[in-house]
Formats: structure tokens, sequence, C-alpha cells
């Protein structure tokens, strides 16, 4: 909680939440970077964001890219220089999808993009700077939405050039939430709530110790915020990076289909059962508290 102090095992000590302390610091040499891309049946939309991580101003041969496949009929194409894992298709793994990446990841800097989230140039330098610098960083970029099957995006468009042209709305209490909290230097136990796992970052160390992402969620969504909140309960920090920009294809939940809301819902009331945090439950259903018996 606020106030108390983050034990950082790797790098340099940090009090409270204040990675705010590093704004100056850069690493030593640019981080290992493994990039871990989870995909189901979105070629296209994985060869978009293939083609963005290949415009990173990160140097190439710092960086690593890892698609796991969650049981596709058809095996996605990646280059060869793309590691491919594939698991069968047991319904939706994207928490084992993520843990398998991390599993044959060779970086020191585990960066968790989805398939359908392609970042703009500098996104990889600008997310992965503060877990390279403090290993006990959990950093979370800006997820910006756009419509680009609606512009026909093709070839050599830049991401970041076509989303501003189709760009949908950002979720309101997400935007405000970072607002509020500088960016997440202002934390408490329920800060895990803005933890977007498909544009974070974190130490291979830090997620290792944490045990991963539980497999037990076999449907979408609450994965992230889930594993956020055991790594805040490790002294983990948290921290919102705006300039670390991914563009999501396609709307936030609440410009999705009706059939959307019944998951997550499902969502809501998982997580309210597994984090025993006051209020973190929906509305009418009684929190827990986590030094209660």
């Amino acid at each position: 909680m606020v106030g108390e102090p983050a034990v950082v095992k790797h790098g340099r000590p940090l009090p409270q939440n204040r990675w705010d302390l590093l704004d100056e610091s850069e690493p030593g040499e640019p981080a290992a970077v493994t990039v871990i891309v989870p995909h189901y049946r979105q070629q296209a939309e994985l060869d978009r964001t293939l083609l963005a991580l290949r415009r990173q101003d990160h140097p190439a041969s710092r960086l690593e890219i890892v698609v796991v496949d969650d049981g596709s009929p058809i095996p996605p194409t990646v280059p060869d220089d793309v590691i491919l894992v594939r698991q069968e298709d047991r319904g939706f793994r994207l928490a084992a999808a993520r843990n398998a990446g991390a599993a044959v990841a060779s970086g020191s800097v585990l960066c968790f993009l989805d398939a359908d989230t392609s970042p703009e140039p500098s996104y990889i330098r600008h997310l992965s700077r503060l877990p390279a610098l403090s290993s006990d960083v959990v950093a979370v970029g800006r997820r910006r939405h756009a419509s680009f099957t609606d512009a026909g995006i093709r070839g050599s468009a830049l991401v970041q050039d076509v989303g501003p042209t189709v760009e949908l709305p950002e979720p309101r209490w997400l935007r405000d939430a970072y607002a509020s909290s500088r960016n997440l230097l202002e934390v408490d136990d329920r800060s895990y709530r803005f933890v977007i796992g498909a544009v974070s970052a974190c130490s291979a160390s830090l997620f290792a110790e944490s045990g991963g992402f539980d497999e037990g969620f076999a449907s979408y969504g609450g994965e992230d915020w889930e594993w956020a909140y055991r790594a805040w309960l490790l002294g983990a920090l948290l921290a919102h990076v705006p300039l670390a920009v991914a563009w999501h294809d396609g709307p936030e939940w609440a410009g999705r289909p009706d059939s959307a809301a019944g998951d997550k819902n499902a969502e809501t009331l998982r997580l309210a059962r597994l984090l025993p945090v006051p209020g973190s439950g929906p509305k009418g259903l009684r929190g827990t508290s986590r030094t209660s018996s």
C-alpha cells in the first residue's frame, strides 16, 4: 500500500512506488527483450503486429519475438526468425499461452502484446526501460483503439499514421485512473485493475518469482489482473508508461456487441472470488478483507 517500501531485488532500490526516481535514467545497454504474442485465428492482425515489431527503434539484435498459437485450426505463418510455440485447442487459454511464451524466452524483460495490438516504433524502448532498470517494476503501456479493418490497412502502412484516422474511443475509466494516480505513482491494493495484460512488461525474474499467470483462467479476461495483484503482493511497483503506445484493432468492451457483456460479467465474478480486496467485487457482491479469517 502507499507508504510501504518496495524491496527491489535487482537494480536500483526504489522507496514506495517511486519509479519516477528513474525518470532521467536509461539502461547501460538496450535490454534483451522477449515479446510474447498470443494468437488464435488472427493471421492478418498478427501480420500487422509482427511488421510493427520489425519497425521498432529498439535494436533488432536485442529483440526476440515469440508467437504462441492457442490451437488455431491452421497454424499461423511467421518469419523464420520468429519462435512459434503451439498448444492444443482446449478453449480460451490466454494465461497458458503467455506462460508458454515465457518458458522459451531468453530476454531479461518480457513484453506481453496481443496479436491484434500493434505497437508504435518506440513502444518496446519505452515500455522496457523501467523493468530493465529495476526488476520489480510492472510497466503498462497505453492501448489506443482503432478500426483497422474498416481502414483496409495493408502492406507498409504505419499504424501510428493510420490509427488516428480511424480511432475509436479509449476507455474513460482507465484514462481517468491514470490521470488521477499520476500514471500509477499513487497506488493501493486495488491498482491491479489498471494493468492491461495486452500492453504490459516485467522482468523475467519477477515473472518467474510470481509463478506466472494462473492457468485456471480458461475464458476471456481476468488473468492479467489476478497476476498483477499477486505481483503487487510480492512487492512489485506499478507504472503506466503513456509514451509506449500500441493500437488495438477494435473497440474497448463498452463498444463491443452485447454478447461480450456476459463474458465481462463472468470475469468480474471470478475476480471477486479470487482477489480478497474490499471494493473489488461488483455491486451487490460483498467483498472480503485480506485480514479476515
